[in-house]
C-alpha cells in the first residue's frame, strides 16, 4: 500500500511540475508575441518617420536647387562685370 501511494504521490508531483511548464510556456508565448507586436509598431513608427524626413528633405530640394542656381548666376554675372 505505501508503494501505492509513492507512486500517487510522484504522479501527483509530476502533474503539477507539468502544469506550472505548461503555464511558463503559455507566459513565454505571450511576451513573445507582445514583443513582436512591439517590435513591429516601433518599426512601422520609424519607417513613418523616416518616409516624412525623406519627404521634407525633397521639398526642400526644389528651393535649394533654385537658390544655388541664383547664386552661380550672381556670381557669373560678378564675374563678368
Amino acid at each position: 500500500m505505501s508503494g501505492s501511494l509513492a507512486s500517487r504521490s510522484s504522479v501527483a508531483t509530476a502533474l503539477k511540475t507539468i502544469e506550472v511548464a505548461s503555464r511558463a510556456s503559455a507566459d513565454t508565448d505571450e511576451i513573445i508575441e507582445k514583443w513582436v507586436k512591439y517590435a513591429q509598431t516601433s518599426g512601422d513608427r520609424v519607417k513613418k518617420i523616416q518616409h516624412e524626413l525623406r519627404q521634407k528633405l525633397m521639398d526642400a530640394t526644389g528651393p535649394l536647387d533654385d537658390l544655388r542656381e541664383r547664386l552661380r548666376s550672381e556670381a557669373a554675372n560678378g564675374d563678368a562685370a
